[in-house]
């Protein structure tokens, strides 16, 4: 049950955010069709990605059963690996298309983050991401011990990462100011949002994420995001404040 609560969390992430970025591309010139066909590989993708990069950090909880591989429905997914191949083949296909990459990811950008406040529900309502103990009032009790429900956590910081994006648009859409970068506040968003929630995590468990030098393996790639994030930004920055001449 837990597994069918948590898949119809992910399924309705995906379609929020599909929806969310249809709506938000009728604003800005970028057609529905293309974001519900990007939404579709993506989403393959993401789901062997997400899979893929699971199996390889817990490779041995599958060597004797290699099959359990396929298992998708078990439960098992990284979303580093679901974010790195879904991005991947978005802009495949967006190349692929002839569409431009740049506006079409700031426009489906901050709806990935209001898919993943609703995704993270299923997870968190079948408590599949154990925290680390706490008195937090938001929480839950795991075999007597009061823990951080870090699904819960992370589903409101990517709302409010959402909300904040989406009305800062509208304040400079309004008194006719340039776009923001969406995309790249989305990725220091959420690589921010990952790294200091995943403190919250357990590490006390048996089934508690591993560490690399007390680190999670999320809290690596958020590092490079934000690294990667806040260098484009102070490059288109850099680019909108120098014209030739």
């Amino acid at each position: 049950r837990a597994r069918r609560v948590w898949g119809g969390g992910v399924a309705l992430g995906v379609r929020a955010a599909t929806c969310g970025g249809a709506k938000r591309g009728q604003r800005r010139g970028v057609p529905a069709e293309q974001v519900w066909h990007l939404s579709f590989w993506v989403t393959l993708a993401g789901l062997i990605g997400g899979r893929a990069l699971y199996v390889a950090e817990y490779w041995r909880d599958f060597t004797a059963e290699p099959l359990a591989v396929l298992a998708i429905w078990e439960g098992g997914m990284s979303a580093v690996g679901s974010l790195l191949l879904g991005v991947l083949a978005g802009w495949i296909v967006a190349r692929r298309r002839g569409i431009r990459l740049w506006p079409l990811a700031n426009t489906v950008a901050p709806a990935l983050l209001l898919g993943d406040a609703l995704g993270r529900l299923g997870g968190a309502a079948s408590h599949l991401y154990a925290g680390a103990p706490t008195r937090f009032p938001f929480s839950y009790v795991l075999d007597g011990v009061q823990r951080h429900e870090v699904g819960i956590e992370l589903s409101v910081a990517s709302l409010a990462g959402f909300l904040l994006i989406s009305r800062a648009e509208r304040f400079l859409r309004i008194r006719h100011y340039p776009p923001l970068p969406a995309s790249l506040l989305v990725l220091l968003w959420y690589s921010a949002e990952r790294f200091f929630l995943d403190f919250l995590r357990a590490s006390d468990l048996p089934q508690s994420d591993l560490r690399y030098a007390g680190l999670t393996l999320a809290q690596y790639f958020a590092l490079a995001g934000f690294a990667v994030g806040g260098f484009l930004l102070a490059w288109s920055w850099r680019g909108a404040r120098v014209r030739p001449g």
